[in-house]
């Protein structure tokens, strides 16, 4: 009882989930960065349908990796 320590509620510790606004923040603080490293030319650099193709990439191979993990028992 002594080595378990839970926080002042008296609630188990847990890891949370996926945050959408940790993520979202992420992506403006990173289009931010990019915006200041290419002084306001990013359209010269990132073509809008290779930004498309390049999501699709990752959004489908995240899928595909969440499909190889085992799954948890809840």
């Amino acid at each position: 009882m002594a080595d378990e320590q839970q926080p002042q509620g008296g609630e188990p510790n847990s890891r949370r989930g996926f945050s959408v606004v940790v993520f979202l923040v992420g992506l403006v603080a990173a289009w931010a960065a990019l915006y200041g490293f290419t002084k306001g030319d990013i359209s010269d650099i990132i073509e809008p349908n290779w930004l498309l193709a390049g999501a699709a990439v990752l959004v489908g191979s995240l899928m595909l990796i969440n499909t190889l993990r085992p799954q948890r028992k809840r």
